[in-house]
């Protein structure tokens, strides 16, 4: 399960909204660390939903696995 797990970006990722509004595509950048909200989902195994600057996104998960290497982050 990869709900609730941080992650620090080693190389930037590509990230879609999942806001109700038009979508948008945008790089979360090296040295950020990403929120896991959810994911991946029964239906398409291939994405997880992330929360990154107060904003929700959804983003392959090959790239946070590959991008990332998790972190523990206390008081979260």
């Amino acid at each position: 399960m990869w709900t609730g797990k941080h992650f620090r970006l080693k190389r930037a990722i590509l990230a879609v909204t999942i806001s109700d509004g038009p979508r948008r595509a945008d790089y979360i950048p090296e040295g950020e660390t990403v929120h896991v909200i959810g994911g991946p989902r029964q239906d398409d195994m291939l994405l997880v939903d992330i929360q990154w600057g107060g904003n929700e996104f959804s983003v392959f998960l090959v790239d946070l696995k590959s991008r990332g290497e998790e972190v523990n982050v206390t008081g979260a």
